[in-house]
């Protein structure tokens, strides 16, 4: 295998979904054709098929920000609240790697993006804090909650990031605690006139 063959793969795959190509119309033929490789090469060395290129982006790109979450959330989970340790460890390195991740999200339904994400950090939240997670509801589970909880927040990074040009992370961190730290109720007052 040449080395960078396997990045060459993942770059062209990348470079095709940015320029405007749908994930559903994406074939082995035309990425080895964007990573100047035969077809053949990509799935005798590399990959089966688009799908499991996919999965290699997601996982590569959520892995180094999961590990620097998993190990602040370790770290200061009695210093600092979860939305806290967030905007510390998860911004910077989601803004560092906002290209890729919003071409992920633009084709979430082929990447599984949203619920690979879910799920992920549900597990996590759910053992780092397992008898520490109070929630007000007392209709949902702590789970639902905190799933709940996930979707509000990849909501609130999918739209900082579907900027052309997303604002610092310095900066996105006071919003992002501003948006956490206070009800939609607060946020978005709808005056009521008779």
């Amino acid at each position: 295998m040449v080395i960078g063959t396997h990045d060459a793969i993942i770059n062209a795959t990348l470079r095709l979904l940015s320029n405007g190509t749908k994930a559903n119309d994406l074939t082995l033929t035309n990425i080895a054709k964007e990573a100047h490789l035969s077809r053949q090469a990509i799935y005798n060395k590399h990959f089966s098929n688009v799908e499991s290129i996919f999965q290699e982006i997601r996982n590569g790109v959520d892995e180094s920000i999961f590990d620097t979450f998993e190990i602040a959330l370790a770290e200061q989970k009695y210093t600092k609240n979860i939305y806290e340790i967030i905007a510390d460890s998860l911004i910077p390195n989601i803004y560092h790697k906002r290209d890729w991740i919003k071409i992920m999200y633009s084709s979430s339904d082929f990447f599984n993006w949203k619920e690979y994400l879910k799920g992920r950090y549900i597990h996590l939240i759910l053992s780092q804090y397992s008898n520490q997670i109070m929630t007000k509801s007392t209709y949902f589970s702590d789970e639902q909650m905190v799933g709940m909880t996930c979707d509000y927040i990849m909501s609130i990074l999918s739209e900082w990031l579907s900027d052309d040009f997303p604002i610092l992370p310095k900066e996105f961190k006071k919003e992002f605690l501003t948006i956490m730290t206070n009800s939609p109720f607060e946020l978005i007052n709808v005056k009521n006139e008779e």
